[in-house]
Parts: C-alpha cells; structure tokens; sequence
C-alpha cells in the first residue's frame, strides 16, 4: 500500500510540472495518492510496515503527529536496511 502511495506521489509531482501518465497503472497511483492525499501519514503509519518501522525506532505509535512530507526537497527519510517478515 505504500508503495503505491509513493509511487502515487513521485506521478502526481512529475505531473504537476508537465509530465502525464504514461501508463493505466501510473495514473491509478496517481489517483489514489490525490485522493488519500490528507489520509497519506495516517496509512502509512497504520500500514503493517509502518507499525514494524515505528516499533524498530522504539517510538509510540500513538505519539505527536507531525506533518506529512510531500515535498521531496524539504525532507526525505532513508532507509539504509530493513527486513521484513511476511
């Protein structure tokens, strides 16, 4: 689910400086990130991945919200290595 949420993103952003969809599976991301666009933080925190991610950083997952970045250039997190267990 999140990666259709990024993926969804990278589309809207490249869309929103002139580059369409090239494809039906681009824009149903693209839709998709549009219209969950304020639920975005909230998904991915409740996504399994995103519990796994907050339970490895030792944070609450119910802790202070902060805002969801939606621009690349103000903030990105890097994972460096992450297993996940299916």
């Amino acid at each position: 689910m999140e990666d259709q949420l990024v993926a969804g993103a990278v589309i809207d952003a490249l869309a929103e400086r002139g580059i369409d969809h090239c494809s039906p599976e681009a824009a149903a991301a693209a839709a998709s990130f549009v219209g969950l666009k304020r639920a975005v933080q909230h998904l991915v925190k409740a996504s399994e991945t995103g519990q796994a991610l907050v339970a490895a950083a030792g944070v609450a997952a119910a802790g202070p919200a902060q805002p969801a970045a939606t621009d690349a250039a103000a903030h990105v997190t890097v994972v460096r290595a992450y297993d996940f267990l299916a």
